[in-house]
């Protein structure tokens, strides 16, 4: 019984999915978006009375405060994201794919077993497919579709051919007890047995993994997925279900399995995202493909923080920081950018008269992205920064900074598309309709990524 209340979450989504395969109005998924949300609300309340771990269904199963506050931050995202969609009209079965997908994203969070985490991964990575592939009238959807299938179903063979070698060599499928491998004296002493095969067998997991996110150099699908999905499908694949991968990367490689051999390859990783990303998308005239380079860079930034752990446990409090900023910023663009006529940056110049509180919002969250002081998107970065410093990597820290300043050029490029451009007037998007509650929602959003910083 206690295995269930701890489980509410996971359970009451399955329930709301098989719901949401016979709902054909409005009005449901409004009901389906406040459920989420006293969902969310239950389980910040129930994750204050947490102490310490609690393991579930023979340990394949971790809970946590912060894997609880993971899961508030995913329902509560989620919850709006529906309430966005309200605006548009939805394909058939749109909202029992984005459900499913929510359910695997909140199973991915508690994991603490490869087959569960190989499973929950599964489970979102085939309702995302699902969802890029509804727009069918478009043939750009269907070629993005086509390319994130397939290499998505690559990196699913990764991580199952590095989950068989784990298991080769540890006779184990729980984070914990492998870890016991590496430091088979913890707590005592920190002393590492370092053992190759293993290693081996965790890298091409990470691998798999890091394709999920789009870091570098397994980055190359996400533009062409971005711009060939719907702006719906776009909004809720770049915010919800990569910060869970992004999570459990940092359960498994930081706070139980911190293997020193691994952090050059997270550095790298991290660095050439930030600069590979910036220079990408500078060349970039669509916005939709300009923020998928853009959601490189900031993995580029989680990932570096990442590398810096491998040698000291990172504070939680910096990668779960970046994970919130960056998730309710980057949805409330996505959500302003559905109301724009085109997403040709040629084509939204001088927006700015035809709804001046929108773009002013807009401008609000894309200088949070950019970094720009005294917003949220600042204070992030420099969080990172400041743990990367304190481990002692400075050359690693400057080469972030720089390509931090570096990518302000082309979020100011869309700033002077928008206000400082030729005097064409360009109006919304012709489904009015939702306007002032998009407007409602970001503002919403944007208040939260403040109040963060609290």
């Amino acid at each position: 019984m206690t295995e269930l209340v701890f489980m509410i979450p996971e359970l009451s989504i399955l329930i709301l999915t098989v719901f949401a395969l016979f709902m054909r109005n409005k009005t449901g998924i409004f009901i389906i978006a406040f459920v989420l949300l006293g969902i969310s609300i239950i389980t910040f309340f129930m994750s204050n009375n947490i102490n310490g771990d609690i393991f579930l269904y023979e340990e394949s199963i971790r809970i946590t405060r912060i894997t609880q506050y993971m899961k508030v931050l995913c329902l509560g995202m989620t919850s709006i994201f529906l309430i966005f969609s309200m605006c548009y009209s939805l394909e058939n079965g749109f909202v029992g794919l984005i459900l499913l997908a929510l359910l695997g994203v909140l199973i991915t969070i508690s994991s603490n077993n490869f087959i569960i985490l190989y499973l929950s991964i599964e489970i979102q990575s085939l309702a995302s497919y699902a969802l890029v592939a509804l727009n069918r009238r478009s043939l750009t959807s269907s070629e993005a579709v086509m390319k994130y299938f397939v290499l998505g179903a690559l990196s699913s063979v990764f991580i199952v051919y590095g989950i068989s070698v784990v298991f080769i060599f540890s006779q184990q499928m729980d984070f914990i007890e492998i870890a016991k491998i590496f430091y088979p004296q913890y707590p005592d002493t920190v002393e590492v047995i370092l053992c190759p095969g293993l290693i081996f067998g965790l890298l091409m997991i990470l691998i798999g993994l890091s394709f999920k996110v789009a870091i570098v150099p397994l980055h190359n699908w996400i533009a062409d997925v971005y711009e060939g999905a719907n702006i719906l499908v776009t909004t809720f694949i770049s915010s919800i279900p990569k910060v869970s991968v992004v999570f459990i990367v940092f359960i498994l490689f930081n706070q139980i399995l911190s293997i020193v051999p691994l952090q050059g390859l997270f550095f790298c990783m991290g660095v050439l995202s930030i600069f590979i990303g910036t220079f990408s998308a500078i060349k970039q005239d669509n916005i939709k493909r300009l923020l998928a380079y853009s959601s490189i860079v900031h993995m580029g930034y989680m990932y570096s923080l990442l590398g810096a752990g491998c040698t000291g446990i990172v504070r939680e409090s910096s990668i779960l920081f970046y994970i919130s900023v960056y998730s309710i910023t980057n949805l409330g663009v996505f959500m302003l950018i559905s109301r724009f006529p085109d997403f040709s940056l040629e084509k939204i110049k001088n927006i700015k008269k035809t709804n001046p509180y929108l773009t002013s919002v807009f401008t609000f969250f894309i200088l949070s992205m950019a970094g720009f002081p005294p917003l949220p998107g600042f204070f992030i970065k420099l969080a990172v920064l400041q743990d990367i410093v304190r481990m002692d990597f400075i050359v690693f820290a400057f080469l972030i900074l720089i390509g931090g300043v570096i990518s302000m050029f082309y979020y100011l490029y869309i700033i002077k598309s928008i206000y400082f451009s030729s005097n064409m007037k360009m109006s919304l998007t012709s489904e009015n309709k939702g306007g002032f509650l998009v407007c409602v929602l970001a503002t919403f959003l944007l208040i939260v990524s403040i109040l963060i910083l609290i």
